[in-house]
This record gives C-alpha cells, sequence and structure tokens, in this order.
C-alpha cells in the first residue's frame, strides 16, 4: 500500500523500502515497483493505482547507510517511529460515547447548566422490574449518560410485552421466552456498548429482596418499577431494611 496522494511521486514509505533494498543489494539496479492506491475498483475516475519500473541513479553511493524519514527523536534522544492513535477518529465505539457526551452537553447548555455529567455517568442505578415501567426507565437512563445499570426481574419476556417493551422483540418470546433482565441487559449492551449492565439471577420475590440488599447503598439508586402491586408489607420492609 502506498499512502501518497500524489499520481507521480511515491509516499516515504516507499522510499524508506526502496532505500533499505538498494543498501542491502546495490547489485541491483532497477525495481518493479506497484504503488496500489486503490481500496475499491473506480466507475469512472482513472485508478489512481501505478505499476513502473525504478531505476537506480548513478549518484547512489552502494554500502552508505541511508538515512531514514518519519522518524522523530523521542525524550532519550533516540529516533524512534512518531505514533498517531486514531481510535477517537475510527474506532466506532470512540466514536458513539463521543457523540453522546457532546449530545448531553448541548442538553446541559440548554436545560440545566449545573448539571454534573461526570456524577451521572458514575452513577450505578437498580431497577426493581424489567418490564414496561423498567424498559423506559432503562432507556431514559441510558439517554442521560449513566453507564451502571443493573437489572432485577424474575420474569420471562411473553408475547405481549415486546409492543409494549423497547428493550424486548419477538424472538425473545419464543420458547417459553427468554429471562426478562438478561435480555434487557444485552438489548442495552447492543443500544450502547459503553453501558454496564448487570442482571442478577433469581426465580422468586424474596431472591429479588434479598438481590437488593447485597447492593452497594452508598453508590446504588434504587428504581422501584414494579407494575404489578405486590404486598405493602413486602415493600415498606423493603425500604426500611435499605436505610438501615
Amino acid at each position: 500500500m502506498d499512502p501518497s496522494s500524489s499520481a507521480q511521486s511515491p509516499g516515504w514509505p516507499l522510499l524508506n523500502i526502496l532505500a533499505y533494498l538498494y543498501h542491502h543489494d546495490p547489485e541491483t539496479k532497477s525495481h518493479g515497483i506497484l504503488c496500489w492506491r486503490d481500496t475499491i475498483p473506480p466507475n469512472s475516475a482513472p485508478w489512481r493505482s501505478r505499476f513502473g519500473i525504478f531505476q537506480v541513479g548513478a549518484k547512489c553511493e552502494p554500502g552508505k547507510r541511508p538515512t531514514a524519514v518519519g522518524w522523530e527523536r523521542t525524550a532519550q534522544n533516540k529516533l524512534a517511529p512518531r505514533m498517531a492513535d486514531l481510535g477517537a477518529t475510527m474506532d466506532p465505539l470512540q466514536l458513539a460515547d463521543q457523540a453522546l457526551s457532546l449530545n448531553l452537553k448541548l442538553m446541559r447548555w440548554r436545560i440545566l447548566p449545573a448539571l454534573d455529567l461526570e456524577k451521572v455517568a458514575s452513577t450505578k442505578c437498580l431497577l426493581l422490574g424489567a418490564g414496561t415501567l423498567g424498559c423506559y426507565v432503562a432507556r431514559t437512563l441510558l439517554a442521560w449518560g449513566v453507564r451502571k445499570i443493573t437489572l432485577v426481574d424474575s420474569g420471562k419476556v411473553s408475547f405481549s410485552n415486546p409492543v409494549r417493551q423497547p428493550l424486548f422483540e419477538f424472538e425473545d418470546c419464543i420458547e417459553g421466552g427468554k429471562p426478562k433482565a438478561e435480555c434487557a441487559a444485552n438489548r442495552l449492551k447492543k443500544i450502547f456498548p459503553g453501558v454496564v449492565s448487570a442482571r442478577p439471577l433469581m426465580t422468586t420475590l424474596i431472591q429479588r429482596f434479598l438481590t437488593v440488599l447485597r447492593m452497594p447503598r452508598d453508590s446504588t439508586f434504587p428504581f422501584l418499577c414494579l407494575v404489578i402491586p405486590y404486598p405493602m408489607s413486602s415493600l415498606r420492609q423493603l425500604k426500611r431494611m435499605w436505610r438501615c
């Protein structure tokens, strides 16, 4: 591959390779060079790739060490290639993260200038229930930059869920339905790969409450997203134990 944008001039990587070949094999006076510059075949435009014969000039001195081009001296005064991280402009994950951050900054500027986005991003949220309310709460938290979401639900996806709950699809209902918490956590990961979503395994309401009690209270914000009316005594007990 030749990174040169000029149709008549080779790039510096190719020049360094030619200098290397001449330094180690000065008897060879010509080389066939293919400068490949097309990633896809052009439709109507001419080909940018070139093929030619490189002839060694008379001014070249055999045995003399060529000077490398494109290297710079480091802090230790040593010649080394200069590295450039292009992840911010090419990595889809970083591009998505930058787009989300920019959107949140614009929202803060228009709505709430005092909002601490870094504190919001580091906040851990616990969602009790991954049904209709839980799905929309999770999507809203994700839109506001929350990266750590734990979903707690013991149910499975039914055929009536996908039309009302945006984190489920028809395929999730096949063969008895997938676990709601697991399916919702995986869907959040597909929507934004930067989110850290967990789904504790449980089968009963008691296990759900026990899981909540194991959560770190100092950094976790609970959201009660249970639409089905559970016994109020159990909810009061959960609230009292959470505060203790």
